[in-house]
């Protein structure tokens, strides 16, 4: 085989190695979507996502979490104490919430551990049909914890979302001034 032959020959197998390498990239960093059934299920199920669709109100508090030295048998909504509310939200701001709520693409879907313990600040309290389901908001990590009735049924991680849920939370407590001082980017300083 003449050297030419062989340098056409490694051209050609670097080009389909190269080609192969970039189609794997891609394969991996494409997001991951759940199905409609696995994100009622991340949702704490059908009957959850049915009940926020059809909330017509809600209202907003600034809560405190629990001290935690004290051996709560449960911790659930109502045992956060309340800072501020409650805070009825205006109806052009419960369709926006409930939407970013119930939108797959406002979670992150890849499993990762977030090394910090669930502090929410924010409670929002949804009320269709005799139920109720509160949604507890931490900016400190990004997450949200769903409970109907006052029963855990979900956590969610809302990294690729938090800008537009701390626009919606900075309207439903303007005069907060730790929910003012949050900004979009957790990693940033308000300035």
């Amino acid at each position: 085989m003449t050297r030419t032959a062989t340098s056409r020959r490694n051209a050609r197998a670097i080009a389909i190695g190269a080609v192969l390498a970039l189609i794997a990239v891609l394969w991996y960093w494409q997001p991951w979507r759940p199905t409609t059934a696995e994100f009622m299920a991340a949702m704490g199920g059908d009957e959850v996502i049915r009940l926020i669709r059809a909330a017509k109100t809600a209202q907003a508090y600034r809560i405190h979490p629990p001290d935690r030295k004290q051996q709560l048998p449960e911790v659930f909504p109502a045992a956060y104490p309340i800072i501020t509310g409650p805070v009825s939200v205006a109806p052009e701001t419960v369709a926006p919430l409930r939407d970013l709520l119930l939108r797959p693409k406002s979670y992150s879907w890849k499993a990762a551990y977030k090394e910090c313990t669930f502090d929410p600040g924010v409670r929002t309290l949804f009320e269709a049909e005799g139920h109720t389901i509160d949604v507890l908001f931490c900016f400190e990590c990004d997450q949200l914890q769903i409970y109907r009735d006052q029963k855990y049924v979900a956590a969610l991680d809302i990294d690729p979302s938090r800008p537009e849920f701390v626009r919606i939370v900075k309207q439903l407590l303007p005069n907060d001034p730790d929910i003012s001082a949050l900004t979009e980017d957790r990693h940033a300083r308000a300035r």
